[in-house]
């Protein structure tokens, strides 16, 4: 039998004792990240601009916690950056860092891992100047060089791959202290076959600021706009990775300022291409009931929607009233039918081509008083198809296939609207005041969606309640995050595998689906427990050895066995004049069934069977379980011969590999690598079936793939 996957993972567990670091003044070191920290309680907002993000005053908010200390966590490659705090509308220097540049601006300078190094001088008395700094253009280039080779599993041998190339190069401009813009260009040889010396240089993303005193206005594309700090979120947090609203999108925002209460608006569409052409079949799956029946159907994607948003706010940040609107239309492609049976198999009506269109209107009110900072909001959705062409239909009878044979009309403009759903969400956040060194934070949700009988075909009503308990902060020396989370569903019986509350398709106040391998294995589940760990820690000065630890824990209760498991364990260490050894190692363990289930084995197969999937959720009376562990490893030597240039030789599936939508580094390689082995949010969605089989042929190609890589960044 194979060795226990709760044992082994909590075994690594138990590093976490021993790991650790500490917050100190100023721009700090997380696990991967660069914390930044300003202590202001009576401050309403605060950002963090600089060369990291483009010198926008809204992509990067900083959260306030109970004792006033506003805090934001930014993935920074490694270099030297200026920056500056934007403060309720006024630049300022950060004021617990003493380094400042020749510009006036405040400097973080990043090494690997998000490792900060001390200031390098002590500049007392500086003032921040009124823009971000007196330089009108600065120019910034990023050349990454990728040289793979890949061992073929079946021929036995190593096979060098194609080099990559790509480079960046961006320009920033200040046209006058009030207004400035960036842009950012890209050419690479990602396309099979295609020479360096062949690309073509392609606008990537941008932003036009302009700023007099009282008001900011932004035309940006491609690139992070805002994250509402409302309980709900009701704009932002997209996707598995919590990206900021705006990437892959294009639009204006703008905030002014009423008698001190900021009024914020936007307008976006997607930056990608539209897919007018995109059609369903001719008619949507239909229920075989009796009399006058309908059907829709949907392409899962927004990428022909727009979206408005405006938000008005009064008071302080932890003492204040928010009201908020937001309405998204134009996407998930549809056609929707309404059919009478005139005889057996044949029935005539209409069918309509449709597009959604979603609105959403919330308020928050939030209280600061014992000790306790309250943030309560109330949200309500709606969501409908309307129409914009009509077309006659008659079913002359089924195919050999058992389609129906259907006559169309001729199309014809329709201003038609069908409601779907109606949504209340309720979400409240409590955080304790007085909390020393930590941060604690006690969220709840509730959330309902009531669908019309188009959806599924019988209206039904699915709720979901979410309480989870957050708390940050420093212990013996360990910077330390930990989180609990516990959802409760109720899924009615006519509930489709689509209809799950972390898949975008019919939960509309999602920007995208929110399913990745800690969930994937609780889809379908009354109930889905999870517990998260991280913790990291500087554990030997004179040779810099610094280690972390991440641990995730998935469960259908936590009074049951759990799904999913992975660790993560990381060192780094220099080895000999700046270059640093790095080793990264995963274990994930997934809980697996063996059953003689007849259904089980005509749809599966013989088991053992991991617990994902439309099947995975029943009782089989002789199921019997296990857990099958899979690793996955990466060492690389790392050579830094510029302070912002670095080379680095690797072994293995790189954890840290740039994340396109964003266009920086992140931890997502071994994610991005599953995703691409079938098991996405995409294939979670559309093969619920098969989901198991998925998550194992994945697993098993992460932990067979055997790459060497070299790799070269230049910043400049």
């Amino acid at each position: 039998m194979r060795r226990s996957g709760v044992r082994a993972a909590w075994v690594m567990n138990a590093v976490v004792a021993a790991l650790v670091t500490r917050a100190d003044a100023g721009p700090s070191s997380g696990d991967g990240v660069v914390r930044f920290r300003y202590t202001n309680p009576d401050a309403a907002s605060v950002y963090l601009v600089g060369d990291f993000n483009g010198w926008s005053p809204t992509a990067t908010p900083l959260d306030l916690d109970a004792n006033g200390v506003w805090e934001a966590l930014v993935f920074i490659d490694p270099g030297t950056y200026e920056y500056k705090l934007f403060v309720d509308g006024e630049w300022m220097l950060d004021p617990d860092n003493p380094e400042v540049s020749e510009s006036g601006n405040s400097v973080v300078r990043v090494g690997p891992g998000g490792s900060v190094s001390p200031p390098a001088v002590a500049a007392a008395g500086s003032e921040a100047p009124a823009s971000a700094g007196n330089q009108k253009l600065r120019w910034y280039v990023r050349y990454l060089g990728f040289v793979p080779a890949r061992r073929q599993r079946d021929a036995g041998r190593w096979e060098l791959e194609r080099p990559l190339h790509d480079v960046d190069v961006r320009l920033d401009v200040d046209f006058t202290d009030d207004a400035s813009a960036w842009f950012l260009t890209n050419f690479n040889n990602k396309e099979e076959g295609t020479e360096l010396s062949r690309t073509s240089l392609r606008f990537d993303r941008g932003e036009v600021m302009w700023r007099p005193p009282g008001f900011d206005l932004r035309l940006f594309e491609n690139h992070a706009v805002t994250d509402w700090d409302d309980a709900g979120t009701l704009v932002g947090q997209v996707g598995i990775y919590d990206d900021p609203f705006g990437y892959l999108r294009r639009g204006a925002w703008a905030e002014k300022r009423f008698l001190g209460a900021p009024i914020e608006f936007f307008y976006t569409d997607h930056a990608e291409p539209r897919l007018d052409s995109l059609r369903v079949a001719p008619l949507p799956q239909l229920p075989p009931t009796p009399g006058s029946f309908g059907g829709y159907e949907s392409a899962n994607t927004d990428r022909n929607a727009d979206a408005l948003a405006l938000r008005a706010r009064a008071g302080k940040a932890d003492r204040g009233l928010e009201v908020a609107y937001r309405n998204d239309r134009g996407g998930f492609p549809g056609r929707l039918a309404e059919l009478q049976p005139s005889a057996v198999d044949t029935a005539t009506g209409r069918a309509f081509d449709t597009r959604e269109n979603w609105d959403a209107w919330s308020v928050e009110l939030r209280l600061r008083a014992l000790g306790t900072r309250l943030q309560a909001q109330y949200l309500s959705g709606s969501r409908e198809a309307r129409a914009t062409s009509v077309q006659n239909v008659r079913v002359t009878g089924i195919d050999g296939g058992g389609a129906p044979v259907v006559d169309l009309g001729e199309a014809q403009a329709s201003d038609a609207r069908f409601a779907l759903d109606h949504s209340r969400r309720v979400a409240v956040r409590l955080s304790a005041a007085e909390s020393g060194s930590w941060e604690p934070t006690l969220r709840y949700e509730y959330h309902e969606h009531d669908y019309s009988a188009l959806v599924t075909g019988t209206p039904f009503l699915m709720r979901r309640n979410t309480l989870a308990f957050d708390i940050h902060g420093g212990v013996a020396g360990t910077d330390t995050r930990f989180e609990l989370e516990q959802n409760w569903f109720e899924y009615p019986s006519a509930a489709t595998w689509e209809t799950q509350f972390w898949f975008r398709k019919h939960v509309f106040w999602l920007d995208q689906s929110k399913a990745r391998s800690d969930r994937y294995t609780l889809l379908g589940a009354d109930r889905a427990s999870r517990f998260f760990l991280e913790a990291s820690r500087a554990l030997w000065q004179p040779r810099d050895l610094r280690g972390s630890l991440r641990f995730t824990y998935s469960a259908p209760g936590f009074d049951r066995a759990p799904r999913y498991m992975e660790t993560v364990l990381r060192f780094a260490i220099e080895v000999w004049r700046g270059l640093e050894l790095r080793t990264h190692s995963r274990l994930a363990s997934y809980r697996r069934y063996d059953t003689q289930d007849p259904r089980v084995l005509a749809l599966l197969g013989p088991g053992p069977h991991i617990e994902a999937g439309v099947l995975a959720n029943a009782d089989y009376a002789d199921a019997t379980h296990d857990y099958r562990n899979y690793w996955a490893h990466f060492v690389e030597l790392v050579y830094p011969f510029t302070e912002r240039s670095d080379i680095a030789l690797g072994f293995g599936v790189d954890p840290w590999v740039v994340y396109e939508i964003r266009n920086v580094y992140m931890d997502i390689g071994w994610d991005q690598f599953l995703f691409q082995n079938g098991a996405s949010p995409v294939d979670a969605f559309a093969d619920p079936l098969n989901l198991g089989t998925r998550l194992r042929d994945a697993e098993s190609a992460l932990e067979a793939e055997r790459r060497l890589v070299l790799e070269v960044r230049l910043r400049f």
